[in-house]
């Protein structure tokens, strides 16, 4: 089992840690690409229960 690492900050700090640290995605990686597997995928169950 692994360790569990806790972070005491105060808001500022952790206000300056987000602001240094921002959580952006890779440019080749865009919503409309991840999600379009999920999307197809219901557009699939859809049909397939409607006996298409």
């Amino acid at each position: 089992m692994s360790d569990v690492i806790f972070w005491l900050m105060t808001e500022e700090a952790r206000l300056y840690y987000i602001e240094n640290h921002p959580n952006v995605p890779p440019e080749n990686q865009t919503k409309n690409r991840v999600f379009s597997k999920i999307h197809t995928y219901y557009d699939l169950r859809k049909q397939l229960m409607e006996g298409g």
